[in-house]
């Protein structure tokens, strides 16, 4: 077990018992920086030894994302529902395909993908006609691997697609 001053546990549990479900390593740095007059939270306190005590006492679980470009590392809560902290990893993002079905009541089928819709930013397109053969010639390729990969947290395969801009067209 880590070994911090008891004042130091003390205000550490009572500033994150209030905290928000789910945090990164930012946010806590943020936490503790905007409390060090409190007693208990020192100048000498490291985010390190901060986040191995909540993570020990259980008040947050680790989750890394390793994507194969980047990684990304959340906080939450144990009881928090891995499908918010997967919203946390795009802002303004959508779930997709079966997941949205599934979170919609729309269908009991829930696999192992999970598919996040990141729209990207608006572009100029030239108009074009939607044809029979186009749509065929599209959905005869291999489906296209999103750039970022995934990851696997909790039993899910996590990918973050690019969709076209939509302004988020029927999202709910």
């Amino acid at each position: 077990m880590l070994k911090l001053p008891i004042e130091s546990k003390t205000a550490i549990e009572q500033l994150f018992t209030s905290a928000v479900d789910i945090i990164k390593i930012t946010d806590i740095e943020f936490l503790i920086r905007s409390n060090r007059k409190l007693p208990g939270i020192k100048n000498s306190l490291k985010i390190e030894d901060v986040v191995t005590f909540i993570t020990e006492k259980r008040l947050y679980r680790r989750l890394v994302f390793k994507f194969p470009s980047k990684t990304e590392i959340r906080y939450a809560r144990p009881s928090q529902f891995t499908y918010e902290v997967i919203l946390t990893l795009r802002p303004n993002s959508y779930f997709t395909h079966l997941n949205a079905l599934f979170l919609h009541g729309l269908s009991d089928n829930s696999d192992n993908r999970i598919y996040l819709n990141w729209e990207q930013k608006s572009k100029s397109v030239l108009s074009s006609k939607l044809t029979q053969d186009g749509i065929i010639n599209a959905f005869s390729r291999p489906q296209r691997i999103p750039k970022q990969g995934k990851a696997s947290i909790d039993g899910y395969d996590v990918f973050i697609l690019n969709g076209k801009q939509t302004e988020q067209l029927g999202v709910m």
